[in-house]
């Protein structure tokens, strides 16, 4: 473990104390140009062959898309530099800050849409699959999702309410989140903090928390999504998703991986 690396866990308290309060946390400089060079290229490899399959949704609707680990856009050897980096020390390292026991559940690609009218939006990832009482419940409870945000370009990527992981909306809140009373869900909300972050720094995140995407300055930025080994969440990693035995042999530290096969496993 290089002398930076032992810094930056050695500030594990730190991190995790800014992440329960505030619902997020920023890593300066984590990364190296070369490390990001190289997920540059696979991340821009898969993003031309993504356009191609899903060019009217692109055109119209889309700020990400998903699976970026799966065999349909990359080769095998493309996966491959994507699966290092996912399981890096470095990062494995900091993850363990915030998770027990991180497992690998999926990949992110964030961009700025091709559809300049579309507006951004505020929300709660937990808002799209569970209801008002659920999502309450998922606040005063249960894991913080966390996502692992590495920006390829100097960005103001994501506008949060610090503190909103922990608590219910506050009436104007839902009133703009849900869209009602004639607020739109692209209204500015007071309190809010937009995370500045560069080219080579970490960005952690709780998706229940209340968040909207920044658009512009070619925003482009893979989040990586690890959960706890123990996360109903992993029933749904797909196999494709997934290093294959021969891709197993060559990873250095597949942990991340091996919770999400044994998972898998476990659901079979």
């Amino acid at each position: 473990m290089n002398r930076y690396l032992k810094q930056i866990c050695g500030q594990g308290k730190v991190l995790l104390e800014q992440y329960q309060a505030e619902g997020y946390a920023i890593i300066k400089g984590l990364f190296t140009p070369t490390q990001l060079n190289t997920v540059q290229t696979v991340l821009s490899i898969f993003h031309r062959n993504w356009q191609k399959a899903n060019q009217a949704f692109y055109q119209q609707h889309a700020i990400n898309s998903a699976y970026l680990t799966a065999k349909q856009h990359l080769n095998d050897e493309q996966r491959l530099m994507l699966f290092e980096f996912i399981c890096s020390d470095k990062l494995v390292a900091i993850a363990e800050k915030v998770i027990k026991n991180p497992a690998f559940l999926n990949t992110q690609l964030f961009f700025d849409p091709a559809n300049s009218e579309k507006n951004n939006y505020w929300h709660r990832d937990i808002q799209y699959d569970f209801s008002h009482r659920q999502q309450k419940a998922m606040l005063e409870s249960g894991p913080s999702m966390p996502h692992f945000r590495i920006p390829l370009t100097s960005e103001k990527g994501v506008e949060v309410i610090p503190g909103s992981h922990k608590r219910w909306d506050t009436p104007k809140e839902l009133e703009v989140r849900i869209e009602a009373n004639g607020k739109h869900s692209y209204d500015d909300l007071p309190n809010s903090r937009i995370l500045e972050v560069e080219r080579g720094d970490l960005l952690i995140f709780s998706a229940k928390m209340l968040h909207r995407g920044v658009y512009g300055n070619n925003r482009f930025a893979l989040d990586i999504l690890l959960v706890d080994d123990d996360s109903a969440n992993l029933r749904s990693v797909s196999q494709d998703c997934l290093p294959d035995r021969k891709m197993f042999e060559r990873l250095a530290n597949p942990i991340v991986f091996e919770r999400a096969m044994k998972a898998r496993r476990t659901k079979d």
